[in-house]
């Protein structure tokens, strides 16, 4: 069993954006010895995953594919996933594939099933491998009404891993039909204002290479994200991206670590107006086959403090300045030239912050931050001079 990863783990790196942020990585609740992974937004706060079946002796069926279930949980504050309960009967019932995708109304749904049923009557188990794409109606409640298959599946090859770009224009999908760069590609299909499709297109050399792509998600950016065992990376699955400039996707670069690690890193989401999102990955230290991780960016704050001179309300140079958390010394800054002090805290928390000069009498403030991620406090700290007293002694 594989060593319990402390459920907190702090990064700094140049996001995803080209912007250097602090993230909270969390290994989600939700997960246990047996396999989760992959998940799917589905409005109001919630979210889809799968999970191997508890009840199964066996771990995988005869096709050597993890026998999977659908689940829907809410969101917690932290990001962690909570109050799950199983998803829609009619998908659970021949699934096999983790990933399903939901229009941007969540009237409809794409989803995965295998040949089964098809492959069991005619005894031949090498049929089981194709897997078929379909589309529904779904409500409030997951029923599914209108299954549809889509026009471009085919006994001959897989069509899997459905996602619906943000505008609802655009449907992403896995598969290993003739024509392709390798293993399984990423291609894409047009979806007209009638609800047609156009041919598949394959995303190109940019994306796809001699193995294996997979997990396609696409953000509100319309940056292309994914996993592949073809590109450069630090090993097994990584977790890419590749923005979309031009009418075409740019050349992949891989995600850093710890998004990325030597073990299959995969099936990666983000949310860009939270900044927040999930990842599944079966690194050492997680719980199970594989753990579904959840990152969300940390709240922080700039304080910025100016020192100056009481006396004459001047810039007070070469002060040291320490920042403190419930007695603490987290920080101390001195600079020989100029008097702002830029610290980085978190939000909803209290620090003290105190300045010290030589000649000079200590002064120190209590500042509170509150919830607004990103934004910046300005305090003044006015040293006041001590006076110089001096005895003279002598005759007269």
């Amino acid at each position: 069993m594989k060593k319990i990863l402390p459920l907190l783990l702090m990064l700094l790196f140049n996001n995803l954006y080209s912007q250097e942020v602090e993230y909270e990585i969390l290994n989600t609740s939700i997960n246990s010895k047996f396999a989760e992974l992959g998940v799917t937004y589905s409005g109001n706060n919630s979210v889809i995953f799968a999970s191997s079946k508890k009840d199964n002796s066996g771990r995988r069926t005869n096709n050597r594919q993890l026998s999977l279930e659908l689940y829907h949980g809410l969101i917690a504050e932290n990001g962690d996933i909570i109050q799950t309960d199983k998803f829609s009967k009619e998908i659970n019932n021949k699934f096999f594939e983790s990933d399903i995708a939901f229009t941007p109304d969540f009237k409809t749904i794409y989803f995965t099933w295998n040949n089964f049923y098809s492959a069991l009557k005619s005894k031949d188990s090498a049929k089981w491998k194709t897997l078929y794409m379909f589309k529904a109606s779904i409500n409030e409640k997951f029923e599914l009404s209108n299954v549809t298959p889509v026009p471009f599946n085919s006994k001959e090859y897989s069509v899997r891993s459905p996602r619906v770009s943000k505008d609802g224009k655009k449907l992403y999908f896995v598969s290993d039909m003739p024509g392709g760069f390798g293993e399984t590609d990423i291609y894409v299909v047009e979806i007209n204002n009638q609800g047609n499709y156009g041919a598949p297109k394959n995303l190109g050399a940019s994306v796809n290479t001699k193995l294996s792509e997979l997990f396609p998600y696409t953000d509100q950016n319309n940056t292309l994200y994914f996993s592949s065992n073809g590109h450069k990376g630090l090993g097994g699955l990584d977790i890419f991206k590749s923005e979309f400039k031009n009418g075409n996707f740019e050349q992949a670069v891989s995600l850093p670590s710890p998004f990325n690690s030597k073990y299959d890193d995969f099936a990666f989401v983000i949310d860009n107006a939270s900044n927040s999102g999930y990842f599944t990955s079966d690194r050492d230290g997680g719980k199970g086959d594989v753990d579904i991780y959840a990152f969300k960016e940390k709240c922080l704050q700039t304080i910025t403090i100016l020192t100056l001179n009481e006396s004459n309300e001047q810039p007070l140079e070469k002060v040291f300045v320490s920042l403190f958390q419930n007695n603490k010394l987290v920080e101390k800054q001195t600079i020989s030239k100029g008097s702002n002090y830029k610290f980085n805290v978190n939000c909803k928390e209290s620090y003290k912050i105190i300045a010290e000069k030589e000649n000079f009498e200590t002064s120190e403030i209590t500042i509170t931050t509150d919830d607004k991620n990103k934004s910046e406090i300005t305090k003044s700290l006015k040293l006041t001079p001590i006076e110089c007293v001096q005895l003279l002694s002598g005759n007269i």
